[in-house]
């Protein structure tokens, strides 16, 4: 765990968590992996997997290794930029750039950890980011709809929102 991140968590409020875990996220470009001790302890019987798994557990956060996009927003869009790597030489120098469906987007929110909601400083049982985007618009039916006065109210009309 950071240093820096367990500060933030420490000593700020939760209402302005948010915006300081972001100051020290924005430049991270690469989701750091968690480094395994893979010694062997000559225990056939495998006796402390329990307790190589906790101490694997607490060691990291479980990062994926992957390059992280820049995110952009044009219009409406939400455009993901990766930057390419240097490890090909024939390869193009250009960005790759591409639009990230709100599919992907819900995908990413749900994957976050009641821990980590608690570091950004949001409540896990009452705000978690995923909830903010609508999956379900319901739309009452027709004859529930209330009618609308058109021209001084001597005509009423339904009004078809569908």
């Amino acid at each position: 765990r950071d240093p820096m991140v367990a500060n933030a968590v420490r000593r700020i409020k939760a209402q302005h968590r948010l915006k300081a875990i972001w100051a020290l996220a924005k430049d991270k470009k690469i989701c750091e992996p968690d480094e395994l001790d893979e010694k062997d302890n000559g225990d056939a019987t495998f006796e402390d997997e329990y307790l190589q798994e906790k101490k694997a557990a607490l060691k990291g956060h479980g990062g994926c290794g992957h390059e992280q996009p820049v995110w952009r927003k044009k219009g409406l869009k939400l455009l993901g930029v990766w930057k390419p790597t240097d490890k090909g030489e024939d390869e193009t120098t250009e960005p790759e750039e591409r639009n990230v469906s709100p599919g992907e987007v819900y995908n990413i929110l749900k994957k976050i950890t009641p821990e980590d909601l608690h570091i950004m400083g949001l409540n896990a049982d009452y705000a978690r980011p995923d909830w903010m985007i609508l999956t379900v618009l319901p739309v009452p039916p027709a004859a529930v709809r209330p009618s609308i006065a058109v021209d001084g109210g001597a005509m009423r009309s339904e009004d078809d929102l569908t």
